[in-house]
């Protein structure tokens, strides 16, 4: 997964991989394979790519490339040495241990070294709940808003969907896209061409009516009725922003 960046240098903002492609790339490192497809098979469900390695090192490089922010590693006691092998290539990374056959003792070491750690068995919501919140966690800490809580738009972490003053409101790859990125702005305005780059990686006449027809159906989606802009400003000849209180 590339490095999460609110800004490249070029003006245009970044995000992670969950709200270009509707995923979140994560590795799950396991020697058991039943337990690695078990594991891959849950998160896949709510739309994590899952990339299983039998043990660490074949995941080492694409760490190395900021190709994922997250791991899942599953195991023994024994196996907990696997977290330091992959910290060493990228120290802050968020792992969650899914502990199999374990003790207390085994959960307290793990949480004594900044692991996160889920005991086997387990249910698929804790798997899914746990591995979001780490996601949420790297994100928010390289600057990128996560629209959640209390905010008045919301949007699902695993789904192309955003639950807005109450409502679940279905989007379009497209839409979830433009959303994300207007949270960017935390209320402030963010440029037509700096969105129109970072939805399409192009600022075009054809862009910008395509982004209006976006903005459109957006408000209407978010207000259940007309084209209201109480959630989506216009700020005429500059851009948009999310009023997300």
């Amino acid at each position: 997964m590339r490095s999460a960046a609110l800004e490249d240098g070029s003006g245009v903002f970044r995000w992670p991989q969950v709200a270009l492609d509707g995923y979140a790339a994560v590795p799950i490192v396991a020697s058991d394979a039943g337990i690695r497809r078990y594991i891959a098979r849950i998160l896949q469900r709510v739309r994590y790519k899952a990339a299983p390695f039998e043990e660490p090192r074949p995941a080492l490089g694409a760490l190395a490339r900021h190709q994922y922010d997250v791991a899942v590693l599953s195991g023994s006691e024994a196996e907990l040495t696997w977290c330091a092998s992959l910290r060493r290539v990228r120290s802050e990374l968020p792992v969650l241990f899914v502990l199999q056959n374990g003790d207390q003792n085994a959960v307290a070491h793990a949480v004594n070294s900044g692991i996160d750690c889920l005991e086997a068995p387990f249910l698929e919501s804790d798997l899914v709940a746990r591995t979001g919140l780490l996601f949420r966690s790297v994100w928010r800490q390289h600057g990128l808003a996560i629209p959640d809580g209390e905010s008045a738009v919301r949007l699902d972490l695993h789904h192309p969907r955003a639950h807005v003053e109450g409502r679940t409101i279905a989007l379009t790859d497209v839409e979830y896209r433009t959303l994300w990125i207007l949270a960017q702005g935390h209320g402030g305005v963010l440029l037509f061409r700096d969105i129109e780059r970072s939805v399409w990686g192009e600022s075009t006449g054809a862009r910008r009516m395509a982004l209006r027809r976006v903005i459109h159906n957006l408000r209407v989606k978010m207000s259940g009725r007309s084209a209201d802009q109480h959630l989506l400003k216009t700020e005429r000849c500059v851009g948009y922003r999310l009023i997300n209180k």
